[in-house]
């Protein structure tokens, strides 16, 4: 896939608190959404926030053309296992409703791309993060998001983000 002059290419990292980085026609964004705003949240409040923020996403930084999430296989509870499954159908609706396309990388891939280590921890990437490509980068979660733009980027476009961010800013 070539990446196109005003192409919008957005990065998930789902869970209860999403990474997202986006990269399109308004520039580069990061940042990290809590999809719960109380602990008696039911799964179905959250679906809601999710797809509020999906439509925030789109009408801030353009309709995306591809989005990618992290393609998590285990996950440390049955219950984040339950989210996470909701949060991709959810996630995989809506991109055939808007005609966008989804990729994935595995956390292995990140990973090893951002840290040079497919097994290293959230910190390691979020030291890596803030050490190549964006030094505020303020959750483990938003660190997971950039990663995962930068290894699609390079990966399936040939595009390098540090530099793509230091001229969007």
């Amino acid at each position: 896939m070539k990446h196109k002059q005003g192409q919008t290419v957005l990065a998930l990292d789902l869970g209860n608190s999403m990474g997202y980085a986006c990269l399109g026609v308004k520039g580069f964004a990061s940042g990290t959404v809590c999809l719960t705003r109380k602990t008696k949240d039911t799964a179905a409040d959250r679906f809601i926030a999710f797809k509020r923020t999906l439509t925030h996403l789109r009408n801030a930084y353009g309709k995306p053309q591809i989005i990618y999430y992290e393609a998590v296989h285990r996950h440390s509870s049955s219950r984040a296992a339950h989210m996470y499954g909701g949060y991709l159908a959810f996630l995989q609706v809506t991109a055939r409703m808007f005609d966008i396309e989804i990729g994935t990388a595995t956390p292995g891939e990140i990973k090893k791309f951002i840290t040079g280590r497919g097994n290293a921890n959230k910190e390691a990437v979020k030291d890596a993060v803030r050490g190549s490509l964006l030094p505020m980068v303020s959750s483990e979660d938003e660190a997971d998001a950039v990663a995962l733009l930068a290894l699609i980027l390079s990966r399936d476009f040939s595009l390098n983000l540090a530099t793509l961010i230091k001229v969007s800013k």
